[in-house]
């Protein structure tokens, strides 16, 4: 008697078990099904947005920077050879061998021209990055400058 009721038990589970694995492999209905492949298939059409660099120039006002001096630092921004007036432009500086670095917000002077000024406080190498940011893109250039 307990073997026959194990037996259908025992068949009941793998029943449930076997339907149950059947249900979830089950596939979506064929509305829900061509939308995802419509999905898809506009996916693979769309190419991806490519920006255009930035040209950009860095100089400074004198050439040859001098220490407790007070330099202009100018960049020119251009995209397609068109001044580029809605930026953001930030200089990250640092002497050579410090960590902690110094930012700097530009403001825009002219079409295209942002400048800062600083006064270098310790002779010798200094890094410059300078971030310009964009509503497109974001791009980082890197200079050096030697103070006398």
């Amino acid at each position: 008697m307990f073997k026959k009721l194990k037996k259908q038990i025992f068949f009941l589970v793998v029943s449930f078990l076997a339907l149950s694995t059947i249900g979830c492999n089950m596939q979506q209905p064929k509305t829900k099904q061509s939308e995802t492949k419509k999905q898809e298939a506009k996916k693979k059409e769309e190419k991806p947005k490519i920006t255009k660099a930035l040209n950009i120039t860095f100089t400074t006002d004198p050439k040859t920077i001098k220490q407790n001096k007070e330099t202009t630092l100018k960049v020119t921004l251009q995209k397609d050879a068109k001044p580029v007036n809605d930026a953001t432009i930030e200089l990250e500086i640092w002497h050579k061998g410090d960590k902690k670095h110094q930012m700097i917000n530009c403001k825009k002077t002219k079409d295209g021209v942002y400048t800062c000024k600083k006064i270098f406080k310790r002779k010798g190498e200094y890094y410059v990055t300078i971030h310009a940011t964009t509503k497109e893109t974001h791009q980082m250039v890197n200079e050096q400058l030697i103070i006398k």
